[in-house]
């Protein structure tokens, strides 16, 4: 757990000349019918051209539509939700899509009258009017790049509290003293007005944590998945491949040695290559299969993104959570539970100074990876962990004896990598088996060639000697008519 320590050197774009005494925080309003901030849940708003953009960067987009990745968004800001009764999201992309600055600024820059790198311009930067949406605390954008400067990641957050704001020094820490969950009121922190999620469309994602968490785990446990895959498919590879070649030799020998024609050649050639019809069937099966399994189910799990995972992350970013991996960063842990008696006091102090229920803690709590962990390709945490918890209920603490012990997580059941490698072996067998069937058909395309052929010869010879029979009769009744004029005299 990190809540913006003196060292903070994360991509929250805060002046570290500010933010060394300060934690930056959503506020929670005195009114009851104030509706910003905390107070009627944090609106966010996803631009309209947002999954058009980031679609072609998923690896599995075969399987999913804009519908999963919507989905994707929600079970990410839910994943917050669920483990504080404070902190809640209200969509408000439909309001902002129509909102009408947000239409006027779409209008005015006419992508749809443009073609190729200069309309994924204008879409990069037409993503930037739903920032005009008053409705959205929180806007969700796909661009090229980031409009700030930021470390190497795939997606960054900007807290901000003005539409003409840089987002590359925002002000969010010029406003403080938010009102804390439990009705205290901090004057030296940061309240955040605003906020911006960024994603990259250089990288390639995937949705599926499901399926894909089992091998980062391997691959966390035990060593490189990718490694473990090629160990165990090269063999099975290598064998298919030297059969194959062996089959393939002898039907060459087969075809060059053959004296009674070519269509006999190469229907026997085949014939060496393709029969018996199972054992090529499985030959051809494992020479597909092993690439398939390789490049279509392993790679993108190891060399992709978790979308779901990083959307996460980014929102612990918005709530003013850090990243307690990332370099010059502290990580802390609670000391004491929180309880009806230091929830006022106590809480607010920040974390390693006196009286803190925050202490310096070498190692995240708990066994499991930390969710706000500095984003890796092969180490990503899908859910919140008792150490992101403690972040969140440090940052909005509350005096009820409610808050969540253990963390909630929500997970789709849709298993799209199971269908991935679903589609694999059965793309394998089917090519496979069709390769096998066209070798089969060839021989007996061949063997009804020779067949043809031989029928075509035998009407000949047919035709041949019965023409020789019409024209020797012919010869002979010639003679006898001559044989006979001869005599008559």
């Amino acid at each position: 757990m990190l809540v913006h320590p003196s060292a903070w050197v994360g991509f929250v774009t805060i002046p570290s000349t500010e933010n060394a005494s300060l934690l930056l925080r959503w506020s929670m309003p005195s009114d009851s019918r104030d509706t910003s901030g905390l107070g009627g849940g944090l609106t966010f708003a996803v631009e309209p051209d947002f999954c058009s953009k980031l679609m072609p960067h998923f690896n599995d987009r075969r399987w999913i539509d804009c519908e999963m990745v919507d989905d994707a968004i929600h079970r990410a800001f839910a994943s917050w939700s669920a483990n504080h009764q404070m902190v809640s999201f209200v969509n408000v992309s439909s309001h902002c899509a129509n909102d009408v600055a947000v239409v006027q600024c779409r209008e005015a820059y006419g992508c749809e009258q443009m073609s190729g790198s200069a309309q994924d311009n204008c879409l990069a930067a037409r993503g930037n009017c739903t920032r005009s949406c008053d409705a959205a605390e929180i806007v969700i954008l796909a661009q090229a790049s980031f409009p700030h400067s930021v470390v190497d990641t795939i997606a960054a957050v900007a807290h901000w509290d003005r539409l003409e704001t840089n987002v590359s020094e925002s002000v969010a820490v010029s406003d403080r003293g938010p009102r804390l969950t439990t009705g205290t009121m901090e004057l030296r922190d940061g309240i955040i007005r605003r906020a911006t999620v960024t994603f990259l469309r250089r990288d390639c994602y995937y949705l599926d944590s499901t399926f894909c968490a089992g091998l980062h785990r391997i691959e966390r446990d035990s060593g490189s998945v990718l490694v473990y895959f090629s160990l165990f498919t090269m063999p099975f590879f290598a064998l298919a491949v030297v059969l194959l070649a062996i089959r393939f030799v002898i039907s060459v020998k087969v075809l060059l040695k053959h004296k009674r024609g070519w269509a006999l050649g190469v229907r026997d050639a085949i014939r060496s290559l393709a029969e018996p019809l199972a054992d090529i069937w499985i030959i051809l099966f494992l020479v597909t299969l092993c690439p398939f399994l390789y490049f279509s189910v392993a790679q993108p799990c190891m060399r992709c993104d978790d979308f779901e995972a990083s959307m996460a992350h980014e929102i612990g970013m918005v709530l003013g959570l850090g990243q307690p991996n990332a370099l010059g960063n502290v990580n802390y842990a609670l000391v004491g539970a929180l309880n009806a008696t230091n929830c006022m006091e106590q809480a607010s102090i920040l974390p390693g100074r006196s009286g803190a229920l925050a202490a310096l803690s070498p190692r995240p709590v708990g066994d499991d990876q930390p969710m706000m962990d500095v984003l890796k390709t092969r180490s990503v945490q899908p859910c919140p962990t008792a150490d992101d918890l403690q972040g969140l209920n440090l940052l909005y603490p509350t005096c009820e004896l409610t808050r969540q012990s253990a963390p909630l997580c929500f997970k789709s059941l849709e298993n799209v990598g199971l269908l991935r490698l679903m589609t694999t072996v059965g793309l394998s067998l089917a090519i496979s088996f069709m390769v096998a069937a066209c070798l089969s058909k060839g021989s007996q395309w061949f063997e009804k060639i020779k067949l043809e052929v031989k029928r075509l010869a035998d009407e000949t010879a047919v035709a041949q000697q019965i023409a020789a029979v019409q024209i020797q009769a012919r010869f002979r009744g010639q003679r006898v008519r001559r044989e006979g004029s001869a005599v008559e005299p």
